[in-house]
C-alpha cells in the first residue's frame, strides 16, 4: 500500500515535529493494513465457540 500524505510546514520548528508525528503515524497504520491484509479469516463458528467457552469458565 503506497499513498501521497500532503502535509503544510511551516517554518518553525513545531511544524517539523508535527510532519514527524504524521509520518510515524502513516507507517504504524500502513503497518496495520498490512497485517489485516495479511490474516487469514477464522473458520465458520469460531466466534461462538470462543464465547460460549469463556462463558463457561468464568
Amino acid at each position: 500500500m503506497s499513498g501521497v500524505v500532503i502535509v503544510h510546514v511551516r517554518d518553525d520548528e513545531e511544524s517539523l515535529e508535527e510532519l514527524i508525528l504524521k509520518i510515524k503515524i502513516k507507517r504504524y497504520v500502513e503497518k496495520g493494513v498490512k497485517l489485516l491484509e495479511d490474516a487469514t479469516p477464522s473458520e465458520k463458528g469460531f466466534a461462538v465457540r470462543s464465547v460460549n467457552e469463556d462463558r463457561e469458565n468464568h
